[in-house]
């Protein structure tokens, strides 16, 4: 009878066993099946991912995209002009002399004598002067620019980079 329990409490710790294994070979093969299923699914939304992101590098390679950068801001100007010119100034003209009037001198002897003094002449002037000039004119001011400058980039402009990026996606 001693033989009998001994034996039954083997076969009972066998059963224990085979059930731990047989569970454990069950949970081994739902991970894998868990594993391909994940694995699977990963592997359908990259390839979705991918395929969308060629779709939009084509829609970048034939369109265009334009931003309007604001440009608001004071340009300080510093400018120092140096001035070198030398002018002509033509004198032309001619001035007249007319007088018509008695001199009168005193005598030595007594009285004065009257002289009759008649100036009728003309002088002329014609000269031409050279006026030169040299100097420097220094220029300071800040000038507030305010605009908004458009900036279009287009697809085409970076073909080569975007048909690499492809390559790299396929």
């Amino acid at each position: 009878m001693a033989t009998e329990g001994a034996a039954g409490g083997r076969q009972e710790g066998r059963n224990w066993r085979d059930i731990v294994l047989v569970a454990a070979v069950v949970l081994a093969v739902a991970s894998l099946v868990f594993n391909f299923i994940l694995i699977s699914t990963i592997s359908n939304v990259t390839s979705t991912a991918r395929q969308q992101i060629l779709n939009r590098v084509d829609q970048l390679e034939q369109g265009e995209f334009t931003y309007n950068f604001p440009f608001n801001q004071p340009v300080p100007i510093s400018i120092t002009v140096p001035i070198s010119q030398t002018f002509n100034l033509p004198l032309d003209f001619d001035f007249p002399i007319k007088l018509d009037n008695n001199l009168s001198l005193p005598n030595p002897l007594g009285g004065s004598i009257d002289l009759p003094l008649k100036i009728d002449t003309t002088i002329p002037f014609h000269q031409q002067f050279s006026l030169p000039i040299r100097t420097n004119l220094a220029l300071s001011t800040t000038v507030a620019i305010s605009a908004t400058v458009p900036i279009t980039v287009r697809g085409s402009d970076f073909k080569a980079v975007l048909e690499e990026f492809k390559q790299v996606l396929k």
